[in-house]
């Protein structure tokens, strides 16, 4: 393998490229060895990077660890449908415990009645 570059696009997203293989911009900066295997190791283990200064000399000046915004996504139908399942279970639970109140003001009512048929 040949000599390794650095190639920085205009929006700031970056590659690699190796001269045996691939045609070299003058706009491409030489790296060595060291800085490319470094880059792959450490990304390697999940870590995003970005290009902070692409004269710089060692890894530290010329990569700086980011962690990308979150992609925002619309839920699935599976998603959909749990949230709705919650929703109903939970307006369930609160019927049920509306009903058991009913209940016992009823029960509280007619022992009322009752006590008051049974005074008279």
């Amino acid at each position: 393998m040949g000599e390794k570059y650095l190639s920085v696009n205009q929006d700031g997203s970056f590659g690699f490229k190796d001269d045996a293989i691939n045609d070299i911009l003058d706009s491409d900066i030489v790296i060595s060895d060291e800085i490319y295997n470094q880059f792959f190791a450490e990304q390697s283990q999940g870590k995003q990077f970005k290009v902070k200064n692409s004269s710089g000399a060692t890894f530290e000046e010329i990569f700086e660890e980011y962690m990308p915004d979150p992609i925002e996504r619309e839920p699935s139908d599976v998603e959909i449908l749990q949230q709705q399942n919650a929703q109903l279970l939970l307006q369930s639970a609160q019927q049920a415990q509306m009903i058991n109140d009913l209940q016992t003001q009823n029960a509280a009512i007619m022992l009322q009645m009752a006590q008051m048929g049974g005074a008279s």
